[in-house]
């Protein structure tokens, strides 16, 4: 019965985040039609398109979708009424589909937008180069890679240390991977040596973190405000059971027992 809920909470969760990730990548092709009138050139290399949703943001869905839960075994026994979200279809609805892929419209619009500022700043980079389309292209990619690998985090409810592997160690194989594509002049002409040069701008890093950081805001914001004003039924047993927990480790001080504790992995900011 449990294993059965985390189920439908670990599947309606990978799936809505697929859809959620190929509409914040596809959706900056679409703004970026304004700006070159729709001549299909791509921003973007095409070694990273193909890579983006096989390397780049993969494996955290994997891993959130294999080993996530919300509330362990016992607590999810002590309230029966966690058990109505799949009956009632809370988490996989039409709602629930359009509220991920406004968010992930929102998010390339702002990914979109931050960068093609960025580009009028007079000093890009520290070597007197100019900006071009291949600049602005990898700095979009790299805040495109950054939101969704976080934004995975953002809903993972169960932390362990493979969910850290899979977040930074995609973001951490992308900087690696374009890198070596930006060294190879036979397989990518027009980005040799453009990751290299933009990775000693700080023009370049400032907006890259500028870009991912106003795209996850609304996300933190109104995740933090839900769980303050408006909690579910989730929020309230996690509540309950993390308070009972903090309850029993206090006794456990006071009666002087002693004992190893089962190390957890989970978050304090867990995820919906």
């Amino acid at each position: 019965l449990v294993h059965g809920r985390w189920s439908y909470r670990r599947i309606s969760k990978l799936i809505l985040f697929i859809f959620y990730k190929c509409v914040a990548y596809a959706f900056v092709q679409f703004w970026f039609g304004f700006v070159n009138g729709f001549s299909q050139q791509p921003i973007f290399n095409v070694y990273k398109m193909q890579l983006y949703n096989l390397m780049f943001s993969a494996l955290p869905c994997i891993i959130f979708g294999v080993l996530d839960q919300d509330v362990d075994e016992k607590t999810s026994l002590k309230y029966p009424i966690l058990f109505l979200q799949g009956p009632m279809n809370r988490l996989f609805n039409v709602k629930s589909l359009l509220t991920w892929m406004l968010s992930g419209l929102w998010q390339s619009a702002i990914l979109f937008s931050i960068p093609s500022f960025g580009l009028n700043y007079p000093f890009w980079s520290s070597d007197g180069h100019g900006s071009s389309m291949r600049d602005m292209g990898e700095t979009i990619f790299l805040a495109l890679i950054l939101v969704v690998n976080i934004r995975a985090g953002f809903v993972t409810s169960y932390w362990t240390i493979l969910n850290h592997i899979a977040i930074w160690g995609s973001i951490a194989v992308y900087i690696l991977a374009s890198y070596v594509n930006s060294q190879l002049y036979t397989l990518s002409p027009l980005s040799y040596q453009v990751l290299p040069r933009l990775l000693g701008s700080s023009v370049f890093w400032f907006f890259v973190c500028l870009a991912a950081f106003s795209a996850l805001l609304r996300d933190y914001v109104w995740r933090s405000w839900l769980r303050l004003y408006n909690p579910n039924p989730v929020h309230v047993a996690k509540f309950e059971s993390v308070k009972r927990k903090k309850g029993k480790s206090r006794k456990q001080q006071h009666g002087g027992t002693e004992g190893k504790k089962r190390k957890s992995y989970r978050s304090s900011y867990a995820g919906i």
